[in-house]
């Protein structure tokens, strides 16, 4: 479960960064059947993981200083 849930976690991510809103990701995912709270989760770690890239990739000497 934690595999499949880590491997959707960085499908969103990728559509994320290609230009999906949160909006249009939530929707999806209310489409598929998941709770609004799972929802609200899995919109959290997505936004980290996307902050975590767009840090690294702007100011990789500071990224270190955040993680």
């Amino acid at each position: 479960m934690e595999k499949d849930l880590d491997k959707l976690i960085e499908e969103l991510v990728e559509e994320k960064l290609k230009g999906y809103s949160y909006s249009e990701i939530r929707a999806e995912l209310k489409e598929s059947g998941m709770k609004p709270d799972e929802i609200s989760k899995l919109i959290r770690q997505v936004d980290e993981k996307v902050l975590a890239a767009a840090i690294s990739e702007t100011q990789p000497d500071k990224a270190k200083q955040w993680y």
